[in-house]
Formats: structure tokens, C-alpha cells, sequence
């Protein structure tokens, strides 16, 4: 049995967070002892955790509460006394690095979950701390990268190639099926009757996330679809939700573009939708949103990036990355499509929860059986 502890900044609703969820309920119920502690306490993913899952807080109070948070997260470490300190994303992964002193028989693992980020989009925090992490990767005795993409990208910016796997993500078939009764729970929220075709996009307000290039493809697809209404939902800065409105009622967009900052029924929203578009122009790793479409039987168009192409197989429509008269024309020939039972089989069958928890406890249990773990750290 393994002792885990899992770090991440915060458990709010994104895809990664979904995932260490599901990672860490399942290595529960196989038997290990697992403790997720987050940055910053009151996310929604925290009640995802099951109860034979620990949740701990860092009480981390600001950006500058760098002292007092350091103290906490040593003194857990120090209580846990874990066997694998596991970060999770660019924060956690840090946190896991800077563990050491507090921990230095647990072995350090993080997890990668986007490629090629353009970080020019992005503050100085984020530049500053992908520098950091690429710097500090040679410490690590495991990187797991969710995606195909995502290992190739770090292999390239100079992660250590043997401590560097690929594990994918799993999609909860359980949790995402075709479901007529909340698709139409989900039009009669928005006020968008049966039969009326509806697009949608499932993504935070993030550059990465190209909203510009989805909405140059509804205004292209209005020109040909007159009764055609598009959804857009996922949380994000009030300055970018902001200028994408400016963006569509530039477009003539307003009166078609329905914007739902969160959503509580995302089984019932995808169920809703007559195409599932992802837009994304860089950074993804595996998108989870294009598998949990694909587990709920719609028709996807996703453009070439991260992984993309490798959860899609043949069952979606790929397109270049910033190029709406593409993605215009592939959604226009999905609207054709009803639903696409072969989409769900492929999830079912590539992309288990099951198969990404076995993946995962497999490098866990080798990566602590090693009795060179601590000399690799130092090792290039």
C-alpha cells in the first residue's frame, strides 16, 4: 500500500481537477492511503472526493503569503510522512518539489497536463513558473504527461527523458452518456426550443481556448444556418468575457450567443448540443471536454491540437488550429449527424477511468519500489 499526497492550488471545476478526483478516489478504493491538499480551500471538485479520500487546506491567504503557507505545507508533510508527494499542475508541482527537505524518503512525481503553451498570452507569474518548473524537472523521479503531445513537449524543453511517462485521461462513462431528459432540462434553461440546431464550446475564458475563432465561425455559420444559436460555457476573467461580448455584438452575434458561466448539469448540456466544437489555437494536452462530448454520443469538431486527433480516432472532425472557414464548414457538416453511438465506444473502450487509475498506480509503485529514486533527483 502506498501513502499518497497529492498537491494542488485548488479543486474549482476544470478538467484537471475532475481528473485528480477520479485518480485519487480510485487509488482509495484500490487500497492506498490518499490525502489531496489543496492551495486554497472551496472549490466544487472537493466534494467529488470520496470519504475514503483525506482533504487537507494550506489556508494559503494571498499571492504573498509565501512564509506562513511554506510552514504549513512542512508541517503536513511532516504528519502525512507520504511515501509519493504527487504535485499536480505547475503549482502543485512545485510545491512537490519544494517538499524535499520536509520528505526526502518520498519520491516526487508530477503531473503535466498541456503542451505548447504560448506564453506570451499569458502574466509574469505564469512565465516565471514554467521556467522554474523546466528548471527544476531534473528533481523529479516521475513525470506523468496526460497527453501524447504533452511528453513530446516536454522532452523538448529539457525534462529528463527517463523519468518521463504518458498516462491518459480517463473519462467517467458513468458520469457522461447521451441523456434526452437533461438535454432538453438544459434548452428550456437557456430558452432554445427542440429541434433548433445549437453549438457549443465547454472551456474557461482563456486565450488558449481561441473563443475568437469559434465565434468567427458562428458568424459564419449564421450567414447559412438562419435559426442557428450557439452556448458558450465555462468561467473566466470579467475583463475577457467582457471583450468576447464586445467581440459578438461586433459579429451580430448577441442575439444568438447564449454565455453560462457554469453549468451544473454537464451531461445535460453536451446531450443538448447538435455539434460539439473545440476551438482551442495551443496548449492543450488531452482535452477532456472533446472525450466527455464524444461519451455522450455527440458529433465533435475539434481543431489539431495537443491530443485532439488521438482521442478523437475517426469518430470526430479535426481541423487546423485558427481557421474558421474550416471549423465553419466541419460543423455545418456534422449538423447533419444525429447521434454517434461509435464516439461512446471509443471512449469506453480507449479511455477508461479504470485503465488511467491501473496506469498510474503501475509507475507509482514501480517509481517507489526503486532503490535509486533519491540519487536520480540529482542526476541529469
Amino acid at each position: 500500500m502506498l501513502n499518497i499526497l497529492f498537491l494542488i492550488r485548488s479543486l474549482e471545476c476544470g478538467g484537471a481537477e475532475r481528473q485528480l478526483a477520479l485518480l485519487a478516489n480510485g487509488l482509495a478504493r484500490r487500497g492506498h492511503k490518499v490525502t489531496v491538499a489543496t492551495f486554497y480551500a472551496g472549490g466544487m471538485r472537493e466534494r467529488d472526493l470520496s470519504e475514503s479520500v483525506r482533504l487537507a487546506t494550506l489556508d494559503k491567504r494571498s499571492v504573498t503569503d509565501m512564509a506562513g503557507f511554506m510552514i504549513r505545507l512542512m508541517k503536513l508533510v511532516r504528519e502525512v510522512r507520504p511515501d509519493i508527494i504527487h504535485g499536480y499542475l505547475t503549482a502543485g508541482n512545485l510545491a512537490a518539489a519544494a517538499c524535499m527537505p520536509a520528505a526526502s524518503r518520498a519520491s516526487i512525481v508530477w503531473a503535466l497536463r498541456d503542451s505548447n503553451m504560448d506564453l506570451s498570452k499569458y502574466g509574469s507569474v505564469t512565465r516565471w513558473t514554467s521556467k522554474a518548473a523546466r528548471f527544476l524537472a531534473f528533481i523529479t523521479d516521475l513525470t506523468i504527461a496526460n497527453s501524447a503531445a504533452g511528453l513530446e513537449h516536454a522532452r523538448a524543453s529539457g525534462y529528463p527523458h527517463s523519468r518521463l511517462q504518458h498516462v491518459p485521461n480517463g473519462i467517467d462513462t458513468d458520469e457522461f452518456y447521451p441523456d434526452a431528459r437533461g438535454a432538453a432540462a438544459f434548452r428550456q434553461l437557456i430558452g432554445i426550443d427542440a429541434g433548433v440546431p445549437l453549438i457549443g464550446l465547454v472551456g474557461r475564458l482563456d486565450p488558449m481556448k481561441d473563443h475568437e475563432n469559434f465565434l468567427a465561425a458562428a458568424h459564419r455559420l449564421k450567414q447559412s444556418v438562419p435559426d442557428i444559436r450557439f452556448v458558450c460555457a465555462g468561467g473566466g476573467p470579467d475583463v475577457r468575457r467582457a471583450r468576447l461580448s464586445e467581440i459578438s455584438a461586433e459579429l451580430g452575434l448577441s442575439d444568438r450567443m447564449h454565455w453560462v458561466p457554469n453549468c451544473n448539469d454537464m451531461r445535460g448540456l453536451y446531450s443538448a448540443l447538435d455539434v460539439f466544437c473545440l476551438a482551442s489555437r495551443y496548449g492543450e494536452g488531452f482535452p477532456n471536454v472533446l472525450g466527455e462530448a464524444m461519451a455522450c454520443a455527440r458529433p465533435c469538431v475539434a481543431t489539431n491540437v495537443g491530443d485532439s486527433a488521438l482521442v478523437a480516432g475517426v469518430e470526430a472532425v479535426i481541423v487546423p488550429p485558427g481557421d474558421p472557414e474550416a471549423l465553419a464548414a466541419a460543423i455545418r457538416l456534422s449538423l447533419n449527424k444525429q447521434q454517434v453511438p461509435e464516439a461512446r465506444a471509443r471512449i469506453l473502450s480507449e479511455f477508461s477511468i479504470e485503465k488511467m487509475i491501473a496506469r498510474t498506480e503501475s509507475l507509482l509503485l514501480s517509481c517507489r519500489s526503486t532503490d535509486l529514486h533519491l540519487k536520480a533527483r540529482y542526476s541529469f
